[in-house]
């Protein structure tokens, strides 16, 4: 089972008993009861740019500059490729085992490209120089790489790794390919958005809510629950915004949160085959849309709206 096809099975369970439970859960990293938070209107708003990229997009994450890294491609021709949003295309690329999940640099220009596979609970980390895509080395990790993030301006790098049945964060230092310290999160954890202060980061669970995590020791300081199941997340680089990728049945929309009163201030139509989201430092919003036949950026301009 892929990587993909295992959070979907778990994502479908989650939703399973979340409606059991009325929309309310309670998590082992709060004792908080949350409910679903307020949905809001989507807003008509048009890409001011799309891009075409290699099919099977899986991971994005922003590069230094206005520009972008994305997995992609079909498991016998993997690759991580850069794209330039003022470029409007492909600045480089080049190719990756079919197991690579995750994708994300340092401000050191030290490329991380992780890889997971859940059948074997195999997992490392490869390390790139983002500038010439050169090899510089490998980690091991404890099990599949699930979600890589660029930690703030420290030059580490954060990794979601599933080992066994539980969920680790690892902070990485990539000059030295060394773990730093580590912990363990919630088990329903598929993904993570990072800014630029360290102090604290956020995690996504597979039934849609999302948490606050303390750098120092883990602990989820705060938790709420998006309406619907969300698919992915990002984060501004101040951390004041939460954008969730939330997807029904016939419908995906970016939802803009504020962090600190975790109310819905806009949504933003997505197509439904996106996967991934980004959001870059001047207030575009990329979304990584991608089926097995085509891929592509649907770039918006959210700036004002953040």
């Amino acid at each position: 089972m892929n990587i993909a096809s295992w959070i979907n099975k778990e994502r479908r369970l989650t939703s399973f008993i979340g409606l059991l439970l009325a929309g309310f859960i309670l998590t082992s990293c709060s004792s908080k009861l949350v409910a679903p938070s307020t949905t809001v209107a989507p807003i008509k708003l048009n890409p001011i740019m799309i891009i075409p990229t290699q099919p099977d997009i899986t991971a994005i994450s922003t590069s230094i500059g206005p520009a972008v890294w994305i997995v992609a491609g079909p498991s016998q021709a993997r690759v991580v490729a850069q794209y330039g949003l003022n470029s409007q295309g492909q600045l480089r690329s080049f190719p990756v085992g079919s197991s690579a999940t995750s994708v994300a640099d340092n401000f050191a220009g030290v490329l991380a490209v992780g890889f997971g596979d859940l059948a074997t609970q195999m997992g490392y980390i490869e390390f790139y120089s983002d500038v010439t895509t050169n090899y510089l080395g490998q980690l091991s990790m404890p099990g599949p790489v699930l979600n890589l993030a660029r930690f703030g301006y420290t030059g580490e790098i954060v990794a979601l790794v599933s080992v066994g049945q539980a969920k680790n964060i690892y902070f990485i230092n990539p000059e030295q390919m060394k773990i730093q310290a580590h912990f363990t999160v919630n088990p329903l954890t598929i993904s993570m958005a990072t800014g630029y202060d360290p102090s604290s980061f956020f995690t996504l669970y597979s039934n849609g809510q999302v948490a606050s995590i303390e750098s120092s020791n883990g602990a989820a300081s705060s938790l709420f629950k998006t309406a619907v199941v969300s698919r992915a997340i990002a984060t501004t680089a101040d951390r004041s915004i939460i954008l969730t990728l939330q997807c029904g049945a016939t419908f995906c929309n970016v939802v803009l949160t504020q962090s600190a009163t975790e109310q819905d201030l806009n949504a933003i139509p997505a197509p439904s085959a996106t996967t991934a989201i980004a959001v870059t430092g001047n207030g575009y919003l990329v979304d990584a849309v991608g089926t097995p036949q085509v891929g592509n950026l649907q770039v918006f301009d959210v700036s004002k709206y953040i």
